[in-house]
């Protein structure tokens, strides 16, 4: 009977770690709702910074940061409580209306996460639009697992 209960108890001790282990690496996968609000702070010739509030429904608040290369590519990350996420992608600019504000369209991959949102991977697509004093406002969707 002892040599039951110690093989049962080895049982125990590491399956239950394991099956706890599998759990926690579990997919999960959302629909991307995101507005970021920010203002381009500063360029080093054809690199353009800035910084963003990020809101995400099923997410919460985060920040961002952007740069976009001109003429056409953009990578940010997003950093949230639980981990950052980060992308690249194209964008495209319209031309400025007559107050100077430019509409923005583009798209792009999740190409690597950090935290709860590690292996991240994911696609996106955005509008938005960005004023003559580089405020901007972008409504970013896409699909992510992680």
């Amino acid at each position: 009977m002892k040599r039951h209960f110690s093989v049962l108890a080895l049982v125990a001790v590491t399956v239950v770690p394991a099956t706890a282990l599998a759990a926690s690496r579990q997919k999960h996968a959302h629909e991307l709702s995101t507005t970021l609000t920010g203002a381009v702070l500063g360029n080093t010739g054809p690199v353009f910074t800035s910084a963003a509030v990020a809101k995400d429904a099923a997410i919460g608040r985060g920040a961002a940061i952007v740069t976009v290369t001109t003429p056409s590519t953009i990578e940010g990350t997003l950093f949230y409580p639980g981990g950052s996420i980060t992308t690249k992608g194209t964008i495209t600019f319209g031309t400025p209306d007559a107050n100077g504000t430019t509409s923005t369209t583009g798209s792009g991959k999740i190409t690597a996460g950090t935290g709860k949102y590690h292996g991240v991977t994911g696609s996106i697509t955005f509008t938005g639009s960005q004023d003559a004093n580089a405020h901007y406002k972008v409504i970013v969707t896409g699909r992510m697992k992680y």
